[in-house]
């Protein structure tokens, strides 16, 4: 082998391990690339996880409280019933006792 196949050799050699070492180079960038643009993807996930965990716990509280003054004010009209009901019988009630006590 001549010195002037030797040094083909070593420059193409040498030409092998530049683009070896710039392909090296791209994969290490697209990787991180990747696992930047991965991250960015699971961090709007997480948000957007968030932002509707609290909407959905917003519209429920909202439904309960809801639920709840619907209940109060329905409640509320059956005590006034009762409420009603004691007063009119009340005068009866109080004979009835003073007829148990006094016997008459």
């Amino acid at each position: 082998m001549s010195i002037a196949d030797i040094e083909k050799v070593r420059a193409a050699e040498a030409a092998a391990e530049a683009l070896r070492r710039k392909a090296e180079e791209e994969m290490a960038q697209i990787i991180s690339s990747g696992k930047k643009e991965a991250r960015d993807l699971i961090e709007k996930a997480g948000k957007d996880a968030e932002d509707a965990y609290k909407a959905a716990i917003e519209k429920a509280d909202k439904l309960a409280s809801e639920a709840y003054d619907k209940t109060i004010e329905a409640q509320k009209a059956v005590c006034e019933k009762i409420k009603t009901d004691g007063r009119a019988k009340i005068d009866g009630v109080i004979d009835d006792i003073v007829g148990k006590v006094t016997g008459i």
